[in-house]
């Protein structure tokens, strides 16, 4: 009996050990996931704050194409007026779709003491409409800037007035033989609203502070509706400043911690204790997930940021422009020099002939001099016409991406004499090969920006260890309908492991060297999307890369529907 008593009782200890253990263990369980559930949102929100800021940082650097676009109309032009300045900025926003909120300015020093408007285009009170009149102090130190950093595109300081923030751009520019800065004001606080409305969610909202005003808020977004659960601080790099990004997340009102797992694991753990051990394991190993997904996805969006600033759709352009000007100096100095010689020349048989002392060995010296020099100066000024005239063909292309009809050769050997400069200090080589005769009608400026950004992607990446590359662009006709463009190098190839990443937005070999590893990504989208063709990697091309490109020679209609739909939506899908 006393036995039986002690069993019973031994019996019911050991239940109720087992059943305070479950109790115990289940309690345990549950408040582990709960603290999981919280730190994978907090990772969750640090991950959007990092990706958000990446893509402000993009959305604001992509407003550098109004400037680059009208200072390639300055730089081409011999004088820009006030009527064109106002029809060109009409029809960048019209071609666009632009926010129409912003404003364009030639800007002129007045004396030591302040610029003055040259003139202007545009709806902001700041830089108005209209020609002579004083610049608005707060664009003077942004023009100063433009002055010293020249033909660099400088991004100014942020300031703000009647509430408003306003963001100026800036960059040195001539017209009419004056120097001056071709300035861009946009009103931030309507863009940030615009450019913020489709991808900051519920409960989501960011503080923007630049360091020349460090406690002024830039930012026109509205506060949270009630207390915050986390914030998280970040930079962008903006050229001669760096933004500070606060941004504050609401799990209320956006997205809400979720707690179900920690209600499923508590139910789960009263009904079978024997599996708590197992449970635990499992949430060891899905932290371990969560923190290796944080780390590769903390790695790729920190390489994103640092390289968007430094690269931009439009910065081949613009180094094109100093490219162009700097090669013109060669054949414009050498007629000048000739043209010179031949003028002293020309002065010495005139002094000879005035005082009867003109031989026949002298003038037949001079002829042959004379028919040397005019030679050089045909020669010289042909050159500079050409790159002029294949500059501003490439140029207008680029900007306007208009579809016409053109020669695949013209359009090619034009963007080679564009990018001439660029190879001129190197010791490689760019040789093409395309038949004559052979007309599309399609868009030549994104077809030239494809073919730019393969040039550009083998001189920063294929020639590393080659003192002297080659690459090379083979036009054929397969059949009536379409054209192959084959691109290729002799350069150290792409490794096996990266190959299917290629043509990935943000994928770059190069971190911190100056890569945006877009120049691929845009590529792909451009002839799929636009040109209505395919482009594909040769892989098993074994030495360099080989890119094959097939095209139709008349680009889908269905582009210009596409184009009208951006047009209808603000800001567009550029």
């Amino acid at each position: 009996m006393i036995q039986t008593i002690k069993n019973k009782i031994t019996r019911v200890i050991i239940r109720t050990s087992v059943v305070i253990a479950g109790l115990l263990s289940t309690a345990l369980v549950g408040w582990l996931m709960a603290d999981s559930a919280l730190r994978v949102w907090q990772v969750e929100a640090i991950t959007e704050a990092e990706r958000l800021s990446t893509e402000l940082n993009y959305r604001v650097q992509r407003e550098r194409e109004p400037l680059v676009a009208i200072s390639i109309l300055y730089f081409g032009s011999t004088e820009v007026t006030q009527d064109e300045l106002i029809a060109s900025r009409a029809q960048l926003v019209d071609s666009t779709a632009r926010n129409p909120m912003l404003s364009l300015g030639f800007v002129t020093r007045r004396n030591e003491d302040g610029f003055l408007v040259q003139q202007a285009a545009g709806d902001l009170p700041l830089l108005p409409t209209g020609q002579s009149y004083l610049i608005n102090e707060h664009l003077v130190t942004t023009i100063e800037q433009a002055f010293e950093q020249k033909p660099a595109i400088v991004t100014g300081a942020l300031f703000k007035v009647d509430d408003i923030s306003y963001l100026p751009l800036a960059i040195a520019v001539p017209n009419a033989e004056m120097e001056g800065v071709l300035v861009c004001l946009i009103d931030f606080s309507h863009l940030l609203e615009d450019v913020t409305r489709g991808i900051i969610a519920n409960g989501t909202t960011v503080e923007i502070y630049h360091p020349e005003f460090p406690n002024v808020n830039y930012s026109s977004l509205p506060a949270l509706n009630s207390a915050q659960e986390m914030s998280h601080q970040t930079e962008i790099d903006m050229g001669l400043y760096r933004w500070e990004l606060i941004w504050h997340f609401d799990a209320d009102n956006g997205n809400p911690v979720d707690y179900r797992l920690t209600y499923v694991s508590i139910a789960f753990g009263l009904a079978i204790t024997a599996l708590l051990t197992f449970i635990i394991h499992n949430i060891l190993q899905q932290q371990r997930r969560v923190e290796q997904q944080v780390k590769e996805k903390s790695a790729e969006l920190e390489d994103a940021h640092s390289k968007m600033v430094q690269q931009g759709r439009m910065a081949a352009l613009g180094g094109m422009v100093a490219g162009i000007s700097h090669e013109l100096n060669t054949p414009v100095g050498n007629s000048l020099m000739a043209a010179t010689v031949l003028r002293n020349r020309t002065a010495e048989v005139r002094g000879l002939l005035t005082d009867n002392n003109l031989k026949h060995s002298d003038l037949s010296s001079f002829l042959e001099f004379a028919t040397d020099s005019s030679r050089i100066i045909e020669e010289n000024i042909r050159r500079a016409t050409e790159l002029v005239k294949n500059f501003k063909q490439v140029a207008v292309d680029q900007t306007s991406e208009r579809r016409r009809s053109f020669s695949i050769s013209v359009m090619i050997n034009e963007l080679v004499t564009t990018l001439s400069p660029q190879l001129r200090h190197t010791s490689h080589r760019l040789e093409v090969v395309v038949p004559e005769h052979v007309l599309m009608n399609s868009y030549p400026g994104p077809l030239g920006q494809v073919i730019t950004n393969l040039v550009m992607n083998s001189l920063t990446h294929a020639f590393e260890s080659h003192t002297s590359g080659l690459m090379q662009i083979t036009v054929r006709m397969p059949d009536d309908l379409h054209l192959s463009l084959e691109y290729s190098d002799n350069g150290c190839g792409i490794d096996e492991k990266i190959k299917s990443r290629i043509f990935d937005p943000f994928f770059t070999t190069q971190l911190g060297q100056g890569s945006s590893g877009l120049g691929l990504h845009i590529a792909y989208n451009i002839v799929t999307d636009m040109l209505g063709g395919e482009i594909k990697l040769d892989e098993k091309n074994s030495k360099g890369v080989r890119f094959l490109i097939t095209l139709p020679l008349e680009a889908p209609e269905r582009r210009q529907q596409k184009t009208q739909d951006r047009r209808n939506t603000p800001y567009g899908t550029q």
